[in-house]
């Protein structure tokens, strides 16, 4: 018959009006190994037939969404299938359950029950384990094994006693609701076991469950993912929660010991159900109640701790805290701990602690963490693979500017950042990953792709797809193409803004031509400027477009250039105009600093009460007449220079020198003053000195044409008439020196033999040009210009 050589038989969901099962049928598969039927009710039974099939080692009831309809498991269901190693009970709602059942099946080394319904629980499947005592059983599974009104499961030590005479290798006890762990359940389990499963449960004292596992030695994979208390929708009576021994959840007094041993706190007696209750919709409790009610704060572990020495595999995503925990303990025994997760655990912060320097695979996605420390990757630690996506480290890698925080990961070779909030990364960045080979920037809000990749020789495959990239660092692809002349290197760039336009042309070349392998390059997208981003179609095609169209904007952009380069230059340069003398003025302080020897004055003490500046036309009467009424005959220290310069030096520096160590600037006013170059420039450096030192330095003495032709010879004055013969006297001064006069800071000469002018109105004159003057010994403070 053709199904002879059949090993593998589905055949569940096919039970309807059956009352006992199909052993002649079966009975004629000679190579059956694996049954996957419905289980029947009492008294169906496995036929004398079968015991023929020496190689019917699996039977599995109600699994792959079949059906089970067993309540009562006889001692003489299975003993004419003795060959079995594998038995699976799944959504049988038993009630009954002969002991004696598994010393028909000898061989058993696989045995799973799960969902046994509200009249089978946990306590009763472990004590029925007395028919498996020193057994071949290696792996066994009671999952969903609990009552859905009971607040809570704690398992003891009479739990345990005929699991500690079976040699087994796997345990799973996932799905039963079990709070705690005692110590002497602890001691029980077999030495044996290599893995040890007890995901969703409700544990809170995670050193107490890691430390209380320390003698098996044998122990490679613990597995306390999702440790949550649900909310019960049914509850049992008070009477039967007083009476029951699995209801009263209380830590018994040596555990509380062996808690207070990892903890900072007291642990009191507790009972899960009134915390329950207390905390009805939280998905955590804590399990113990310090004396003093404190703050939140993270517990540092001060004893010493012990792992499982083989252990090597720790899964406890979804429980929360435990990683940082786990982070904080000292570990004092040589361990082999590889490989955690941690996932979806709600650790905010990574810095209190450490990774394990003996980790390979890490896994901290999904963690909400916002803020992670340089330190908390240690020095020669050994990661390989570090999975870190789903956080909010966006803020904290933009603050990382030298790549300290991977710098101590030097053996990564594959990390995953994606999907946490980041639109900046530092050049440096990457710069500690000496060895990485993948990296996942997918899903972020990175707006440039700007990561050196010098340090990163290794790097096979960059995915920085679901991003807002629309530019990629000219040093980021020389080091890509680099890279790429060595070993293949891909990018995936899908999902991005890549820039169609003049500017982003050079991003779209490189694409095109370089040696890496852009994947997907016909289905990335592109924006134009404040467009939305649509397909980018055919590279080449839009490239050559591209082309065309900036070929014209260039043309203008150089025109603007030019024009813009003009017009800057000529305001330049009407500005250096316009403000010519007070640059001249900063230069020539400068330049007297370094040619004058003369000591720098505190401005109420100058070395001359007034420095003469005037023009060729009146030489004879400063040296004359001006020289004698002040200086010899009212003690003025005048600087005149025809006197007091020395001959040879440089007259720049010795005219604003004397400005600068003069208390006034006194300038003669005569219509020709401001056509003397050099009496011209005592002017301006005065005004300077007045604009930079706030002070009165200007005051002018006007001597009128008549003056001038009395003064000097007649030809001399009928020259200069004659050169400007419509020349004003007021327009001759210039806006300065009109600006110094409209002041007040003037005084007239009086005309000798002019109407009115007695030797007592000369007199009057020089008397109050000593008194403006001043004495330089008398000065206490100068005369300051008005704001205004």
């Amino acid at each position: 018959m053709p199904l002879q050589e059949l090993r593998f038989l589905y055949i569940q969901r096919n039970s309807y009006g059956f009352m006992q099962y199909p052993n002649a049928a079966l009975a004629t598969l000679k190579n059956l190994q694996k049954l996957v039927i419905d289980g029947l009710h009492s008294p169906a039974n496995f036929g004398p037939e079968l015991r023929s099939l020496r190689s019917f080692n699996a039977l599995e009831f109600g699994t792959h969404g079949g059906k089970c309809y067993l309540v009562n498991i006889t001692e003489t269901i299975f003993e004419n299938i003795p060959y079995l190693n594998y038995l699976a009970l799944e959504k049988c709602n038993l009630k009954e359950f002969h002991a004696n059942v598994y010393k028909k099946i000898p061989h058993l080394s696989s045995l799973t029950i799960h969902n046994a319904g509200q009249a089978y629980p946990l306590f009763q499947a472990l004590e029925d384990l007395k028919g498996l005592q020193n057994s071949s059983l290696k792996s066994l599974s009671f999952n969903h094994m609990y009552h859905t009104s009971l607040p809570c499961v704690v398992l003891k030590a009479e739990q345990a006693r005929y699991l500690h005479n079976i040699a087994l290798e796997e345990l799973d006890l996932s799905f039963n609701h079990i709070t705690f762990l005692q110590h002497d359940f602890n001691e029980k389990l077999p030495r044996s076991l290599k893995r040890l499963l007890l995901r969703n449960n409700a544990f809170g004292a995670k050193y107490a469950l890691l430390n209380g596992l320390s003698f098996l030695t044998e122990l490679i994979e613990l597995d306390v993912s999702n440790q949550n208390i649900d909310t019960r929708p049914h509850k049992l009576s008070a009477k039967i929660q007083e009476s029951s021994d699995t209801c009263q959840c209380r830590a018994k007094k040596q555990d509380r010991k062996e808690l207070e041993k990892y903890f900072s706190v007291h642990i009191d007696d507790f009972n899960i159900s009134s915390l329950a209750a207390r905390h009805h919709g939280h998905a955590n409790v804590t399990y113990f109640t310090p004396k003093n009610t404190v703050k939140e704060q993270f517990v540092t572990v001060k004893s010493h701790f012990t792992l499982p020495p083989k252990l090597r595999i720790i899964r406890a995503s979804r429980y929360t805290d435990f990683g940082l925990e786990l982070f904080a303990i000292k570990i004092k025994t040589k361990h082999s701990l590889q490989e955690i997760d941690l996932s979806n655990s709600f650790m905010a912060k990574w810095g209190y602690g450490h990774i394990l320097n003996t980790i390979v695979t890490a896994d901290l996605s999904q963690n909400y963490c916002k803020y992670i420390q340089s330190h908390f990757f240690p020095f020669n630690n050994s990661l390989r693979s570090l999975n870190l996506s789903n956080n909010f480290l966006g803020p904290s890698f933009a603050d990382d500017e030298n790549g300290n925080i991977f710098h101590e990961l030097k053996f990564v070779n594959s990390l995953d950042i994606s999907t946490n909030l980041i639109y900046r990364l530092s050049d440096k960045f990457l710069t500690g990953l000496e060895q990485l080979m993948y990296i996942n920037l997918s899903d972020n809000k990175l707006r440039a792709l700007n990561i050196s990749f010098a340090t990163n020789r290794h790097i096979r495959f960059i995915n920085a797809a679901k991003n807002s990239i629309s530019w990629i660092w000219r040093q980021t692809r020389v080091n890509l193409d680099d890279i790429a002349g060595t070993h293949p290197v891909a990018l995936d760039l899908t999902y991005n803004p890549l820039p169609c336009t003049c500017e982003g042309l050079e991003i779209l070349e490189w694409l095109s031509t370089t040696k890496v392998s852009i994947l997907n390059k016909d289905f990335l997208k592109c924006s134009r400027q404040a467009a939305h981003a649509e397909d980018i179609g055919n590279l080449e095609l839009r490239i050559n477009e591209l082309q065309r169209q900036c070929m014209s904007t260039t043309l203008a952009v150089v025109l603007i250039s030019v024009i813009a380069a003009v017009l800057i230059t000529f305001i330049g340069l009407s500005l250096i105009y316009r403000y010519r003398w007070r640059l001249l003025y900063l230069r020539n302080v400068a330049l007297t600093k370094l040619l004058v020897n003369h000591k720098a004055k505190e401005p109420c003490d100058f070395a001359y009460d007034a420095f003469i500046a005037h023009s060729e036309t009146v030489h004879s009467f400063v040296l004359g007449e001006l020289r004698q009424e002040l200086k010899i005959q009212r003690g003025h220290k005048l600087c005149i220079p025809e006197v007091d310069f020395m001959p040879g030096s440089l007259l720049v520096t010795d005219i604003l020198a004397a400005v600068t160590n003069s208390m006034t600037t006194v300038v003669i006013c005569t219509p020709d003053i401001m056509q003397d170059t050099w009496a011209e420039y005592s002017v301006k450096m005065a005004l300077n000195v007045e604009h930079f030192s706030r002070r009165k330095a200007l005051f002018l003495i006007l001597i009128e044409q008549e003056t001038l032709q009395e003064s000097h010879s007649q030809d001399q004055y009928r020259n200069h008439r004659e050169e400007d013969p419509l020349l004003d006297y007021d327009s001759a001064l210039g806006k300065d020196l009109l600006l110094i006069k409209q002041r007040g800071d003037f005084i007239e000469y009086p005309l000798p033999g002019g109407h009115g002018v007695t030797e007592a109105v000369r007199k009057n004159f020089w008397d109050r040009i000593s008194e403006k003057l001043g004495h330089t010994s008398n000065v206490n403070q100068p005369a300051y210009v008005d704001d205004q």
